[in-house]
């Protein structure tokens, strides 16, 4: 990942990053699951997900619906469907419990990450960026298994004799 520029807004301080490689749906999906899955979740603290159409549009959060289908994103009825963007918001145990914001846009290949603790660009300038680059590899290593998983199923694989 390639941090783009840091910047301050409404008391947040934000990094922007150009993934690594192009991203879509089922990645961001990934992404946020393997949030969740590894860091999020363990904090006591409410976990909030918001989407929206399009960059700029209204937020639409989501949050009981992604506890209502316990935390498993492919469960949750809206994210059925794509969306421009999708939001996490939570505690990250990983970065010394400060609060942190994702935020994935749809086919642009572009994240921001946001955090009110700014100390954390100022004890470590890597910190948010390890983090997230390590977000990255694990979501991408879920989506090919997902992948590999679904073509085994469908036949794609065949054993050879």
């Amino acid at each position: 990942m390639i941090l783009k520029r840091l910047y301050d807004k409404n008391g947040w301080k934000y990094a922007e990053y150009q993934t690594t490689w192009p991203y879509g749906w089922d990645f961001m999906l990934d992404a946020v699951q393997e949030m969740i899955d590894a860091d999020l979740i363990e904090s006591e603290a409410q976990v909030r997900f918001a989407v929206r159409e399009v960059a700029g549009a209204p937020m639409k959060e989501i949050t009981d619906e992604v506890e209502e289908a316990e935390y498993d994103l492919r469960d949750c009825e809206t994210l059925q469907r794509e969306w421009g963007v999708l939001m996490i918001t939570g505690i990250s145990p990983i970065l010394k419990n400060i609060q942190i914001q994702v935020e994935l846009y749809n086919q642009t290949g572009m994240l921001r990450i946001g955090t009110t603790a700014a100390e954390i660009f100022d004890e470590s300038e890597n910190a948010l960026t390890t983090y997230i680059c390590s977000m990255e590899i694990k979501a991408y290593c879920a989506d090919t298994e997902r992948r590999v998983i679904e073509a085994i199923r469908n036949g794609e694989y065949e054993d050879e004799e």
